[in-house]
């Protein structure tokens, strides 16, 4: 069961200054349960606490602001991606033009969507790469010698090979001169 406090406590009577809604501190799920042999459902314990009016010197009421904001990019670890706050993997923005502008170089509102977009670059280069095999499975024995030293010079994920010309055997063809008027 979550913390109980009761709400005469220092504790609670704090957080009722700094609360801008209501909530509840401490919460812990509570899985249902056989209360006078009937089947209680599942609920939150914990304490809930009622924010002081603004009025009253409080915070409760206090209209939202969007901004300023925490934007979220992860990094690539072993184990898989994750937020790493010693690392630079979040910024403040202080307005609308910062907050888009950011997320339009891979920044995100939350660490979930920041690291569902690792997941999902990660499935899209597997991807890249599983369309490249099959190109390749299918090439000559020169042009997987040609594949290969290019992927040998590259480190990273090559998605298409530069092609060599091949130059084809006899004449060129005439091309009739255009009449001039």
């Amino acid at each position: 069961m979550g913390i109980r406090y009761d709400q005469q406590s220092a504790y609670v009577q704090e957080r009722r200054k700094w609360e801008i809604r209501p909530t509840v501190i401490e919460p812990q799920w509570v899985s249902p349960q056989t209360i006078d042999g009937k089947v209680r459902a599942g609920f939150m314990d914990g304490t809930y606490v009622e924010p002081i009016p603004m009025a009253e010197g409080g915070k409760g009421g206090w209209p939202f602001m969007p901004y300023p904001k925490t934007l979220f990019k992860a990094i690539r670890a072993d184990g898989g991606p994750k937020i790493d706050l010693t690392q630079n993997c979040s910024i403040v923005v202080q307005n609308e033009q910062e907050d888009r502008m950011q997320q339009g170089r891979g920044w995100y509102e939350s660490q979930e969507a920041a690291i569902e977009a690792i997941h999902a670059e990660d499935r899209e280069w597997a991807k890249l790469a599983a369309e490249r095999n099959f190109e390749v499975r299918r090439m000559s024995e020169k042009a997987r010698a040609e594949v290969q030293a290019v992927d040998d010079v590259n480190s990273n994920h090559v998605p298409e090979s530069p092609h060599t010309p091949i130059k084809k055997r006899g004449r060129p063809v005439k091309v009739a001169p255009v009449a001039k008027e």
